[in-house]
This record gives C-alpha cells, structure tokens and sequence, in this order.
C-alpha cells in the first residue's frame, strides 16, 4: 500500500487504515461504558479535587523506554500506572522491579498483544490469565489493573475481570505516540486539547514510543503542573471506589 509522506519529517505517515484504527480508539471507550457500566474511562468521581488526571502507559516493560520514563517520572515527582505485557516483564523482569521500587502502579496488559476480538475466548482467557500470573511472579505484585490490547474488550475478558478483581480501566484521552510519523508536538497538542479532571491518558512504554513520549512529557508537566494539575497512580484497591465510569 502507498504511503504519503509526511511533509514535517522523514517518516512516512501511515497507511488509511491505521489513521482509521487510531481514530477508532477515540470512540471506542466511550461507547464500551454503555455496555460495561462498571468499566473505567474516566478516574472516579471520589478524586476530589479539580484538575486530577491519570497517567498510564502500555506494552513495557522496555530496556531503552522504561528507564526513561522512570527518570521523567521521578523528577517531576509524579506516579503513574504501568500495563505490563507478560512476556515484556519475562523479558526484562529487573526492569519490572524497577517500576514497582519506585511506587508506580501496576497493570495487565496480557502475556502478548493479542487481538482478542479475532481470538477465540479460550485463547482470551489464557492471556490475560498468564500476563496477570507473570507479573505477580516476577515483581510480588498483583495487578489491581487490567486493560486488554488496542482496548478491544470481550464478554469473556468482562467476565474475568469481575471474578478475579482486576478493574478494567480503558482511557478518554489517548495521544498517538504507538505511530512512527508523530511527534512530541503532536502528542502534548493532543493532551493539551483532551485533558480533564479525571482523564485518565493512555501512552506507550514500546519500541516506537520510547524517546518521543518521554520528551512530550518532559516538555508539557511543569506547565501543567504550574497551573494546578496533579497526576496520580490509578489507586491499589479500585473496589474501595466509586466504579462508575461514565464520562459526565
């Protein structure tokens, strides 16, 4: 398939169809509250507070991305929830240590990036199973959290987040750093016209992600933090909270 490139850099804007997935995830979350009431998109309502987000990031742990959130992170004095792929955390299982030595929270983001929509729910079920039993072995921690690849819920994932606690938590604001062609600009416009109090902000600890989200980052929290937000690690016991999700 062709490509256009992109007139601001030398990596090629991607095809039609993932402009059109990434778009998608926009509405998506919105639309799976009706149908999944007890579903997070927004953090609850028990916050308090008037500027209060959420920052969380997926697909980690990494080698080269990890150590760099961790540094931005500690300087800025903010905690954040990390959703872990199982087979990542097997990979650099120090790297996993390293998140939870210094107090973020922890996520389930399956063993592997799986498509549960063309996956069968046994081959669901064993995923999300596995991510959340690695994760636990590796780092002593277990997952208070769960959020399925690309968001893509299923009755069967539904149904095993209520029976083994793990609150299923997707995002309202969701910047496009898993994308070759764009940049911290483009990310922190995109926080800066999406962000709420309550938002929970979904960005990516991956190979694609690893420099430009930590310089997003590095460039908009001391404004946003001067001007009175607080970002905050999704809590450890979410049923102790108002589970409520809508986005009013």
């Amino acid at each position: 398939m062709v490509t256009t490139a992109d007139p601001r850099s030398n990596v090629q804007a991607p095809p039609w169809w993932r402009r059109a997935r990434h778009g998608f995830a926009h509405f998506w979350p919105r639309a799976a509250a009706v149908y999944v009431p007890d579903l997070w998109i927004r953090l609850p309502q028990s916050v308090g507070d008037d500027r209060v987000a959420a920052l969380t990031f997926d697909d980690g742990p990494t080698d080269a991305g990890t150590p760099r959130l961790l540094d931005l992170l500690n300087r800025h004095q903010v905690r954040a929830t990390f959703f872990l792929s199982g087979e990542n955390v097997r990979r650099f299982p120090g790297r996993a240590r390293e998140i939870v030595a210094a107090g973020h929270s922890l996520g389930n983001h399956f063993r592997e990036h799986l498509d549960c929509w063309s996956s069968s729910p046994r081959s669901v079920i064993r995923e999300v199973t596995e991510g959340s039993r690695i994760i636990e072995d590796v780092t002593g921690v277990s997952p208070a959290w769960c959020r399925p690849p690309f968001g893509r819920l299923t009755h069967a994932i539904v149904k095993w987040s209520r029976v083994h606690r793990q609150q299923i938590v997707l995002w309202d604001v969701f910047p496009a750093d898993y994308l070759e062609h764009t940049t911290p600009a483009d990310l922190a416009s995109v926080l800066h016209r999406k962000l709420k109090h309550r938002s929970i902000v979904c960005l990516h600890d991956n190979a694609v992600s690893r420099v430009k989200t930590p310089e997003m980052l590095r460039q908009v929290l001391p404004g946003l933090r001067d001007t009175g937000w607080k970002f905050v690690a999704l809590p450890e016991k979410p049923e102790g909270l108002d589970a409520r999700s809508r986005a009013a």
